[in-house]
């Protein structure tokens, strides 16, 4: 099934009444069941999934909070770890696997032995997977940190808001969040609402839109001129921005109705002069949790040159992998890690004081979009067909059946109002003055030009 924005919107509308009027403990419970409901309607199925991994991390932080020797606390995490990774990389990565074992010499009749899954991923598994990890690698850094509750904790995992496209929250700035009684805040309430139109513009408006002439290009490549298909690399850059980070945006405003904050997940990430500032501002609850759990373990940069290079291209391959079972997503994270690599060893210096000050800006705004058709692609061949018909500059068709020279304007001028928006005047746009004028004009611009026929959130299928 799928589970648009306008689903999610009115979903909220429906629970977030009867949250107010309930004591705390009853609204640990209230959001614990609307959240198994609202997975639930994706399938049902997942919510027995889901439940094991609740089972296994809050039996394991139990475990690191009451165990005293130091390898039952490491055998305990390792455990919690490699369950994470196990539920993730079986109904993930299980037909990945046997798919590439198929070619490997040798091993051809793997298939005969193992069979392929036949059911789909569940919704946002590596988000919630990721989520609940943290928690222990948490608790075996700081037993008090530990939760006891297993319902507060089960609300932790399963939070509806941010449940199947984050942001991937961290345990302390959460669990304590749901210990504390919310009180009605009307300017909680205006804010979240304005923050939760904003998302759901750049979903139903902007993102969408884009995407049909994006499906329309990619679909058929090699029917369009090199002009045509960059036009479809800028706008999937566009497009999957405002697809995840307006589900970000409206996930942020329905918790911040509801009395919690949710961190912010992105922050103007095609302004940034590097990339590694790009990184910075980028899916920023991920790039934060392999900083964190991944890549400063590993000796982050304080090592030898060659060890932080592997440092660096380890994650990146992690990130490209977490993101798809799919050599695409392998390629597009190590075409990164590569990349950051070697922008770490260019003259920086002489860079900023070149006399075009935004070429840096510019630089980085290109390599992340070419890199981003390895995102999009179905396959590598398909990638690299795109790449060939790009720089080829051929002549063809710039438009086809679906998108009309007048729509490509509409477009592009959507994208000039989301970047000077969001650059100088988003503050001004969510602030709760005029919050009646701005409510009716962000529900016309939703009437009048929101797409609510198109497919779920891009990043749900992660």
């Amino acid at each position: 099934m799928l589970f648009n924005s306008l689903q999610f919107l009115c979903f909220f509308i429906i629970v977030c009444p009867v949250y107010f009027i309930l004591p705390l403990k009853l609204r640990w419970l209230w959001l614990l069941l609307v959240s198994c409901y609202f997975y639930a309607v994706l399938n049902p199925y997942y919510l027995c999934i889901l439940g094991a991994a609740i089972l296994i991390d809050y039996t394991c932080g139990l475990g690191l909070h009451y165990a005293q020797n130091l390898p039952i606390r490491k055998g305990i995490l390792a455990l919690s770890i490699l369950s994470n990774i196990a539920i993730l990389g079986y109904f993930k990565y299980h037909n990945f696997f046997l798919e590439n074992l198929r070619h490997v010499p040798g091993l051809s009749g793997i298939n005969q032995t193992f069979d392929y899954l036949s059911i789909a991923l569940p919704i946002g598994l590596s988000f919630h997977t990721f989520q609940s990890m943290s928690y222990c690698i948490e608790v075996y850094r700081n037993p008090q940190a530990v939760e006891k509750n297993p319902f507060v904790f089960s609300l932790f995992v399963m939070f509806f808001p941010q449940l199947v496209a984050g942001p991937i929250e961290r345990p302390y700035r959460l669990l304590r969040q749901f210990h504390i009684l919310q009180a009605f805040s009307s300017q909680n309430v205006k804010s979240g609402l304005l923050l939760m139109a904003w998302g759901l513009i750049k979903k139903a408006v902007i993102s969408d839109r884009l995407a049909i002439y994006v499906n329309e290009v990619y679909a058929a490549p090699n029917a369009f001129s090199s002009v045509g298909l960059v036009l479809a690399a800028l706008f999937f850059s566009f497009q999957i921005y405002c697809d995840f980070s307006g589900y970000s945006d409206m996930a942020r405003g329905a918790a911040k109705v509801l009395g919690y904050d949710l961190m912010v997940n992105f922050n103007l990430p095609y302004l940034a002069g590097s990339l590694k500032d790009f990184w910075s501002r980028w899916h920023i609850s991920l790039s934060g949790w392999f900083r964190d759990y991944l890549y400063i373990p590993l000796g982050g940069s304080k090592v030898s040159a060659g060890r932080y290079a592997f440092n660096i291209l380890l994650v990146f391959l992690v990130s490209g992998f977490w993101h798809g079972a799919n050599w695409t997503f392998i390629i597009w994270g190590l075409l990164h890690g590569f990349a950051l690599l070697l922008s770490a060893q260019m003259p920086i210096i002489a860079l900023q004081k070149h006399p075009f000050v935004y070429g840096p800006h510019i630089a980085t705004f290109v390599f992340v979009t070419l890199s981003w058709i390895f995102f999009r692609a179905e396959s590598v061949p398909h990638a690299l067909n795109f790449l060939t018909g790009i720089f080829s500059f051929r002549s063809g068709e710039l438009t086809h059946l679906l998108f009309s020279a007048s729509h490509i304007v509409i477009a592009l001028s959507l994208i000039g109002m989301l970047l000077w928006i969001e650059r100088s005047r988003l503050n001004e746009v969510l602030h709760t003055r005029h919050f009646y004028t701005k409510s009716f004009i962000m529900v016309c611009i939703l009437y009048f030009l929101g797409l609510y026929h198109q497919s779920q959130f891009i990043y749900f299928q992660f």
